[in-house]
Order: C-alpha cells, then structure tokens, then sequence
C-alpha cells in the first residue's frame, strides 16, 4: 500500500503520500483526545467509533501497530470493557509518535 502511494506521485516525489501524512499528522491527535474522553466519560460506543476511524487512517498509511491497538480498543469500546481499553488507550501516544517517525522516513527527498 504505502509503495503505492509513493509510486502514485512518482513525477511529484510521493505528493500524494506526502498529503495524505500531512492530514493524518493533524487528524490522529484529536482522534486519540476523542479517544481518552469517551474513556473518561465511559462512552464505550464513542470510544469504539473514533477508534475505528482512527483505525482505518492508520491502516491506510501502512501504521499496522498503531491500526492493531487501534482494532482492539475498537473492540473493547464495544463489547464496554473500559479497564482494559485504559490500558491499551495508555499505549497510543507513544505507538502513535514512532509511527508517524516511521512514515516520514518514507517520504522521498
């Protein structure tokens, strides 16, 4: 996928790639605030939806570990096991932060 995506802007050095980083870098911040809010304010449902959205951000960037903890507080917001969702929410900042390092590295010069 991420291939792809640079491929796609061969003529503009990943153009395409490039936007696409630029709008989850200023979309999955508030997405993750969303995300400890409807914690805090035990809206499992909430919770589930915007990680979900999170989710499919990340997965489209090529972020599989941040898409993979994102799918299992999907899961938890779901089934309103908000303990084990903290714990997992308490992650997504940092997986967040080295994914977004990662994909950058991806962005031809």
């Amino acid at each position: 996928m991420i291939e792809q995506l640079l491929n796609v802007g061969k003529r503009g050095k990943g153009a395409l790639f490039k936007e696409l980083l630029n709008l989850f870098q200023k979309n999955a911040p508030p997405s993750i605030a969303k995300i400890k809010l409807f914690l805090e304010q035990h809206d499992g449902l909430s919770l589930s939806h915007e990680a979900h959205s999170l989710k499919g951000s990340s997965a489209n960037l090529g972020a599989k570990h941040l898409a993979e903890i994102c799918q299992t507080i999907e899961v938890l917001g779901k089934e309103n096991r908000l303990q084990e969702a903290s714990e997992k929410i308490s992650e997504l900042d940092r997986v967040y932060l080295e994914s977004l390092e990662e994909l950058k590295k991806l962005i031809p010069v």
